[in-house]
């Protein structure tokens, strides 16, 4: 599922399988850093296993790896998102800068 939901949901597909026979697992290529990783969490949040972690503290996701600085909602202060997550979401459907500037409870407070 973890694999599935980044590939074909994500469409990012950081991780896959690696091995064969009984040593098969998941993670990133060559089980190093996950490049293409974009710090969304589905794979954590959707793992049948619960293998995969995930870590959030003081504004910064760390998962496969990697650290993800989160975006800040500048009304409340609440993590909105990481930014490389927002950004990959602005590109592929051609959002402006500023669509996610603010979380989805203050959206409505700033229009």
């Amino acid at each position: 599922l973890c694999v599935n939901v980044c590939s074909q949901v994500v469409g990012v597909s950081a991780i896959g399988f690696v091995n064969r026979g009984i040593t098969r697992e998941v993670g990133p290529p060559f089980l190093t850093n996950a490049e293409a990783c974009i710090g969304c969490g589905s794979c954590a949040y959707i793992c049948p296993t619960q293998c995969i972690e995930m870590v959030e503290k003081d504004g910064v996701r760390e998962i496969w790896g990697r650290k993800f600085e989160l975006a800040m909602c500048p009304v409340c202060g609440n993590p909105i998102a990481p930014k490389e997550q927002l950004e990959y979401i602005r590109e592929k459907a051609g959002l402006p800068q500023d669509h996610f500037q603010h979380c989805f409870s203050c959206r409505d407070l700033s229009f």
